[in-house]
């Protein structure tokens, strides 16, 4: 969201919510009254502190009809979903409530956030209090314009407002999470992590606060602890799959290498562990397989990796990574190369600065014995890549096959001092001095 001056859309809530306090309803509204004010963004953030002080002063219709405009566009956020459904139930339309907080899961990343809702709206248990004091007010307010900002390069303004609608409303976890999230973004792990945990209680925002912990306590260097927490969440809720999958990358990301590592072991049992929980794979599940796949690639275990790959790209056929990785593999072994060589252009179409994915289509070139479209191919890759020891091994290749052998012992030691992969080391050590085979 941009926005010329924040104040300009500040002031006007803040001073809202001051008239209402002063019970100046009709001035409040008409200082959120957005018929001057096109931008979509703003009048939707209007809109719905419009409502909330029409639900504060017990104006029900006209904070119907507000909600009903704020909710109006292709993605409102959840804040505006959650206040428009509470109010729908306490207005004795649980089902409207329960419609719309379904359409909102369905379309979110993560479908928890409104799990407490859903159930409660569908029990018609009792609802959390609405809102009763102006400050209150202020704080979403100003937590609003917070959210907002975090992503234009403003995040120590929008730091200071969300700490703001904190000091204004202490028990409000949405804003706790958000300064954690800013935190986070400035590497300040510790300084996030006590944000995190003071919201990791809340029904809405708890489980995002305890995997942003994960993650956290890994960075810091406290990869047990993190291992600890995802494992509890994922008895915590033994039918989510995010706890899991987090764990899985999280062994992952400890080695570079190949071969039979514990790491790796360990990885493949998250994920192992996370597919089981699913009834039927869906579209979103392609890179959990992608994922799996990867580790037991790396682990040598290429039977059971190539099935993984497969149903990655069944159910995400048009995913670059994996037309790459599964077309790479095949290149590498010299097997199914009249299929990779499709995919992996298919990659390249879709993704044309990618210069691991362009290596591979002058790999696969490479293997099928195309050395002149090869070496095109290899030099754009080192070109797009030039600090990658596995791309300029391969340009070395390709320029030995077309009789450039000074150009090619000068790549195959430009990738050793690149520090590759150790078991790659003694197999360029040795090109260096024998150079290739003959074919």
């Amino acid at each position: 969201m941009l926005f010329r001056s924040p104040y300009a859309v500040l002031v006007p809530m803040l001073n809202a919510w001051a008239k209402a306090g002063q019970q100046k309803i009709d001035e409040a509204l008409d200082l959120l009254d957005t018929g001057s004010n096109p931008q979509p963004d703003i009048a939707g953030m209007f809109q719905l502190h419009a409502a909330l002080i029409s639900q504060f002063a017990g104006r029900n219709e006209a904070a119907d009809k507000n909600f009903k405009a704020a909710l109006q566009g292709e993605a409102p956020s959840l804040r505006v979903v959650q206040a428009a459904g509470r109010f729908f139930e306490r207005s004795g339309r649980r089902g409207e409530a329960e419609d719309l907080y379904r359409r909102f899961s369905e379309r979110a990343a993560d479908p928890i956030y409104l799990a407490d809702d859903i159930a409660r709206a569908r029990a018609g248990q009792t609802l959390p209090p609405a809102p009763s004091r102006p400050a209150d007010g202020m704080a979403e307010a100003l937590f609003d314009l917070a959210s907002a900002l975090q992503g234009e390069r403003t995040g120590d303004l929008a730091q200071i407002y969300a700490q703001m609608a904190l000091w204004l409303k202490p028990d409000f976890p949405a804003a706790r999470l958000l300064i954690g999230s800013l935190l986070e973004n400035e590497q300040r792990y510790a300084e996030a992590n006590a944000f995190y945990a003071q919201a990791s209680g809340d029904p809405t925002f708890g489980w995002s606060a305890k995997l942003h912990i994960a993650s956290n306590l890994d960075q810091m260097g406290k990869s047990e602890e993190a291992v600890r927490v995802l494992e509890g969440m994922a008895n915590e809720q033994p039918t989510r799959i995010d706890a899991l999958v987090r764990l899985g990358d999280l062994w992952r990301s400890k080695v570079k290498l190949a071969g039979p590592l514990p790491e790796y072991d360990r990885a493949i049992d998250a994920y192992d562990r996370a597919i089981a929980r699913i009834p039927k794979p869906q579209e979103q599940h392609w890179s959990l397989f992608f994922s799996r796949g990867v580790a037991l690639e790396r682990s040598g275990k290429w039977a059971k990796a190539e099935p993984d790959l497969l149903k990655a790209l069944e159910l995400e056929p048009e995913q670059p990574s994996v037309l790459n990785y599964l077309g790479y593999s095949w290149a590498d072994q010299r097997i199914h190369l009249d299929r990779a060589l499709p995919m992996i252009e298919r990659a390249v179409e879709l993704r044309p600065r990618d210069g691991y994915i362009v290596d591979s289509l002058g790999w696969v070139h490479f293997r099928l014995g195309n050395v002149e479209k090869a070496l095109g191919y290899m030099e754009q890759a080192v070109e797009l890549r030039p600090q990658d020891p596995t791309i300029n091994d391969h340009l070395g290749d390709v320029y030995w096959r077309v009789g450039r052998r000074a150009e090619a012992r000068f790549q195959w030691e430009r990738a050793l001092r690149l520090e590759p992969e150790p078991e790659a080391i003694p197999q360029i050590q040795k090109k260096i001095v024998d150079g290739l085979p003959p074919l």
